[in-house]
């Protein structure tokens, strides 16, 4: 993602003691791919005379000349004329030899894929049950003790830590995509429940129960979101997402309706509510379409197969 020392739009300079995440001024809070975006589209729209119309095979050939000049910018020049908003952007699907916070991992395969961490004496990662594929034998496994455990591995979720240097491979029973999500000091990230795959030692961990959605949606009784935070240092998140992952990054005010088994992590400036539509099909029948809508600034993840997986208290 497009970072900044200087933001292009207010010209302030980033200082080490700023706690905003590295996408976003700290003092203006616009999201730097998107200023970048509308200066270039605002070259395009200068280079481009009235007089000639705007075909769309001609915006194309100078949208590919951009992105051959800019590099960076080119995955965030997806706005339609017709909304203004960014396309989702499919999130990496492999990763060889990864290196993040001095951790080293790999993403693998296609339709299951596995994640493989490389661990060096004194590193660790914690993961949830059920995705362990295999493992050095030095690599021993324990259970990592959280806050409020016992109603948290009631609802389905049981955290195990790793012990000593070594390789372990995890990977999810279902079809679906593994990426790796960059965590700087201070940041922080916001997980639906059966998402979460592994997280370096040095990520804290919380939960939340959300009622009342789901009582409506699903019938349940509520669901978790996750939330990890980078307290000590980098650190990395893996997260799993049925089918394909998408990410779109929202500006103040910026909003996306989302298909509520469709939203996968958010960023903890992005509010999140739900909202009905009747739909009618005649005089007395119809249904309502229920939608959950983010409002940015922030980073939300959509993924492509959603499945709503029920809790219990």
């Amino acid at each position: 993602m497009t970072s900044f020392t200087t933001c292009p739009a207010c010209n302030y300079t980033r200082l080490p003691t700023d706690i905003a995440p590295d996408w976003e001024c700290p003092k203006c809070q616009k999201v730097y791919a998107k200023i970048t975006r509308d200066f270039l589209l605002h070259d395009l729209a200068e280079q481009t005379p009235l007089s000639e119309p705007r075909l769309s095979s001609q915006f194309d050939s100078t949208f590919n000349d951009s992105n051959r000049k800019y590099p960076e910018q080119a995955v965030t020049l997806t706005s339609t004329k017709e909304t203004g908003m960014d396309r989702p952007v499919l999130k990496p699907t492999t990763a060889q030899n990864e290196t993040f916070a001095g951790i080293t991992y790999h993403l693998d395969g296609e339709l299951v894929p596995v994640l493989t961490v490389e661990l060096t004496p004194g590193q660790s990662v914690y993961f949830e049950h059920h995705i362990l594929l295999w493992k050095n034998p030095a690599v021993t496994v324990e259970i990592k003790p959280i806050k409020g455990a016992l109603k948290r591995m009631m609802a389905g979720m049981q955290i195990f830590i790793t012990e000593a240097g070594g390789q372990i491979a995890f990977s999810r029973d279902g079809v679906g995509h593994i990426f790796a999500m960059h965590l700087s000091q201070g940041q922080e990230l916001h997980i639906r429940e059966y998402q979460f795959i592994a997280a370096t030692q040095n990520i804290d961990y919380t939960f939340e129960r959300v009622k009342g959605v789901s009582n409506m949606l699903f019938g349940g009784t509520g669901f978790f979101i996750d939330k990890f935070r980078s307290l000590q240092g980098d650190g990395i998140l893996w997260l799993h997402g049925y089918g394909n992952v998408f990410e779109i990054v929202l500006g103040p005010h910026e909003q996306i309706d989302i298909e509520p088994g469709g939203w996968l992590y958010k960023d903890p400036t992005v509010r999140m509510e739900t909202n009905f539509q009747k739909l009618s099909v005649g005089l007395l029948s119809g249904f309502y379409l229920a939608m959950n809508r983010f409002t940015g600034p922030g980073r939300v993840g959509i993924q492509s197969m959603y499945l709503n997986m029920p809790s219990t208290e």
